[in-house]
Parts: structure tokens; sequence; C-alpha cells
């Protein structure tokens, strides 16, 4: 079983680069295409920086999902050719596969059946181990969120430095800088002012005063209310 992770889609890339550009780092290509370098070359921007582990969490976000598969289609995050679970923290049964053909490798050479048996059984494995490896990952960030609304219940009234990085008729979203929770500003709490939203630009500009809400906007906010989606009002924003 190889450990596989494709090419990211070029348009979510995209995306990304220009949020971050609005944050003032630059994320390259080549001739439209993106490279593992070009990534870690963004990477090594971010050394140091508040909005550093914010914006190493969204450019994973815009790569395709590693999976496993019996055809070697390479690891692009990892910028190698070939990959596979041999030794794990976490013992996967992805990597007792690897280790029961190595085995059978060593006790001398497979029989033509058996190989042929493991060659049809590979594809079931691949697809099984993969989708019970996302069902875990899914009952991690439920019980991530969790433990983010627990914790953020007792800090109601209280105010944190934030990042916009989502903009809807309705709001905007933004990133905690400190607790790396996620909230929503509706526009109805921008009380300071007649706010606008701009479709070509995905923000919010105040009509008396310019004041403009965009992706990149560093704001402070208050929490008002602390649930699934994690609240927040931002009349205390005065950045």
């Amino acid at each position: 079983l190889y450990r596989v992770h494709e090419k990211p889609d070029a348009q979510k890339v995209d995306d990304f680069a220009e949020f971050a550009l609005a944050l003032g780092y630059r994320l390259e290509s080549q001739h439209g295409q993106y490279r593992p370098q070009d990534f870690q070359k963004f990477v090594t921007q971010l050394e140091g920086k508040v909005e550093g582990r914010f914006l190493a969490y969204l450019m994973l976000r815009s790569f395709m999902q590693a999976r496993y598969s019996e055809r070697n289609l390479g690891h692009f995050g990892l910028a190698t050719s070939q990959y596979t679970h041999f030794t794990s923290p976490i013992r996967r049964y992805p990597d007792l596969v690897v280790h029961r053909l190595l085995r059978e490798c060593l006790n001398g050479k497979p029989s033509a059946e058996w190989q042929q048996r493991m060659q049809d059984r590979l594809p079931d494995i691949a697809q099984h181990t993969s989708a019970r490896e996302r069902n875990a990952d899914d009952a991690e960030r439920e019980i991530e969120k969790i433990k983010k609304v627990e914790f953020m219940a007792e800090k109601v009234g209280d105010e944190f430095d934030a990042i916009v990085f989502s903009v809807t008729r309705q709001g905007f979203f933004v990133e905690l800088l400190d607790h790396f929770v996620e909230g929503f500003v509706p526009a109805a709490t921008l009380i300071d002012d007649n706010y606008l939203y701009k479709d070509k630009t995905h923000s919010f500009v105040g009509e008396r005063c310019r004041r403009r809400f965009q992706l990149g906007s560093k704001v402070r906010v208050r929490l008002d209310n602390a649930d699934n989606c994690l609240l927040y009002t931002s009349d205390a924003a005065d950045e």
C-alpha cells in the first residue's frame, strides 16, 4: 500500500495565494504550476510571525487529502515519488499490510497465486483504510470543536485579536490569533457605521468612515456567544 498525496487543485491554491498576498506573503508558482518547493519557500516567510500558524493551516487545507492506494501516485506534500507507511507512532493497519508483504518476500519468493490474491485485495484494503481514517479524523474534529466551545464559553465578554479569513453577505469569519478558534461576526453587529457589502472585493465598507473589513483584515473582536458556530460581535473592533 502506498501513502499517496496528489497535486493540489490549482483553483484552491490560487484562492489561498490571493488571501496570503493580502497579508503580505507571496506564494510563487512556475508557469501557473505549484511545486512542493514553492510551498516550502512560502513557509519560510512565516517563521516567527503571529499569523504564521494560521496561514500554514490554511495552506494545508488547500491541499488534496492524503490517502492509501495500491497505485503509486507519489506524495506531493513530502516531494517524494513513492512513499508508504512502514512504522509509525500509531500502528495502523496499512503498516501491518506492508509488514506481511515484506515477511512473505523474506520467507521466499511468493507464489504466483499469492501475488494475484494480494493484487486483487489491495484496492479494497486501500479504500477501506482510507475511509476509516477519514472517519477517525471527523471524530477528532468533532471532539476538538466541543472542547473549543467549552474553553471559550468561560470567556464570554472577553476581547481577542483576530484575522478575517472569509467574507459573506451575512458577515465574516475570523480566526483568533492566540487560541486558534474560528468565529463569525454578523454584519448586523457592525454598528459604528452603515456597512455595505461589495461583491467584487468580498468586503464590507463603511459609508462614512470608509473602514473596510476584507480578507486578511486584523480586527479586535468580543465574544458574544459560544456554541457550534462560536459567534462574535465586532463592535469592540478598533484596528
